[in-house]
């Protein structure tokens, strides 16, 4: 050891700063590695349901008002890539406003029983409930994770808490987003919102391999 600290003091200063540099250049590569191949998706997955949210909001808003909701609807949902279903809760479920955009190999097909799950998930949630779907539990687990430290942000964070699930018949990573809207007449409608997230794991694995 004494041997090894005599020859680094005879060494150049110079030497010395590109021996430094070069450490801590090494480590950067090696933090930026773990992000981006562990949690780059699942910050990303965070982000769009903020962004979910936000539209969310705006057809709640138009539907509460009755002003362009179809227009509205459209809007959003071909903008964003998303599914948007809007259904009379006091009838049954009545669909009322449909729109797809969603990318249609990944989509995620709901059927009746789906729909009253996720009113009973909003309804004991506060009214909104947000989850993910998945047939990856790995990626589930990474993603519980990235929420968790993402709760410290404000601007890019959800609102509602994430939950999320392990669905076996799913070929693909699902978004869905539900809100129970009040009427000013005392009627009731019920806002679903969905999307497919799976297309940024093709990223992923293209930066692991660059990597």
């Amino acid at each position: 050891m004494k041997r090894f600290r005599s020859k680094l003091n005879l060494m150049p200063l110079q030497f010395k700063l590109l021996c430094y540099f070069l450490l801590f250049g090494g480590i950067i590569l090696i933090i930026l590695w773990v992000f981006q191949s562990f949690f780059l998706e699942s910050f990303y997955t965070i982000s769009k349901t903020s962004q979910v949210e936000r539209n969310a909001s705006v057809i709640s808003k138009s539907i509460q008002e009755n002003k362009n909701v179809q227009e509205t609807i459209e809007n959003i949902a071909s903008y964003n890539n998303l599914s948007v279903y809007v259904y009379d809760s006091n009838s049954l479920f009545n669909l009322i406003y449909d729109c797809e955009y969603d990318n249609p190999s990944t989509a995620l097909k709901l059927e009746y029983h789906d729909v009253y799950g996720y009113y009973k998930d909003a309804s004991d949630n506060g009214g909104h409930y947000m989850c993910i779907t998945s047939n990856d539990d790995a990626k589930i687990a990474r993603q519980r994770l990235a929420n968790m430290l993402g709760t410290q942000s404000t601007d890019d964070t959800a609102k509602s808490q994430i939950h999320f699930r392990s669905n076996e018949n799913e070929s693909s990573q699902n978004m869905v987003y539900a809100d129970i809207i009040g009427m000013d007449n005392g009627r009731e409608c019920f806002l679903i919102i969905t999307s497919s997230i799976t297309p940024l794991s093709n990223t992923v694995e293209i930066i692991k391999g660059q990597m």
